[in-house]
Formats: C-alpha cells, sequence, structure tokens
C-alpha cells in the first residue's frame, strides 16, 4: 500500500513540474504587445459637420487638418476617401499600420456613399 501511495504522489509531482514548465514557455512565446491601444478617430468625428463636408467633397488635406491634432506628434497618416472598398492607397510604410474605416452614406439629400479610411502609424 505504501509502495502505490509513492507511485501517485510521484505521478502528481511529475505532473505539476511539466505543467510548470509548459506555462513557461507558452508564456515566454507569448508577443508582449499584441496590439496598441489606439483612441478611435473617425468614429469621433462622424458627426461633426466639417468633417461630413470634407469627406463628402474628397478633400483629403481638410480632414488631414481635422484629425492631426487628434493623432499626436508621434503618428503619421494617410487618408483615403473612395466609394471602392478594395482600393488601397499607395506609400504605406513596411511598418505596423493601423486602420479606421469610416463609412458614409451621404448628406442629408443625396445618397453618395463614400468610405474613409485612415492609416496610421508610428513614426
Amino acid at each position: 500500500m505504501k509502495k502505490g501511495f509513492i507511485r501517485t504522489l510521484e505521478a502528481f509531482i511529475a505532473g505539476g513540474i511539466s505543467f510548470m514548465v509548459l506555462f513557461y514557455i507558452i508564456q515566454a512565446n507569448t508577443p508582449a504587445e499584441t496590439r496598441r491601444d489606439i483612441t478611435p478617430i473617425l468614429g469621433n468625428m462622424l458627426h461633426d459637420d466639417g468633417f461630413r463636408l470634407c469627406a463628402a467633397n474628397e478633400n483629403t488635406t481638410c480632414i488631414s487638418e481635422l484629425i492631426s491634432p487628434l493623432m499626436g506628434p508621434a503618428r503619421d497618416h494617410i487618408i483615403n476617401i473612395t466609394s471602392d472598398a478594395s482600393q488601397a492607397p499607395a506609400g504605406l510604410p513596411d511598418k505596423r499600420v493601423d486602420v479606421e474605416t469610416l463609412y458614409i452614406s451621404g448628406n442629408g439629400t443625396s445618397y453618395d456613399p463614400k468610405i474613409v479610411r485612415l492609416y496610421s502609424w508610428v513614426r
């Protein structure tokens, strides 16, 4: 009976050590940063009439002036306004690029759908 108890205890100890080693290996291989917390900019601009007018006129310079103070000095960005969902802008860097998308169906009187995409990255 004592022999069976010792073997059972030995098996539990071996299993515990195995799980601790696996937990350490899994935690060591997990990336420290999976996603940066970024304040949504386009979602906050949705009800701004000036922003909607700029988007309706496809004026990226106007939108850039509106959102640049919200971006902060450490981030660059490209704005893409299109009605084609598959169109991507040229000139994106070989870095991690965060994308925000906003769909605007038009102004109060006409239906003219636009897709506004904000591509941003750390300089």
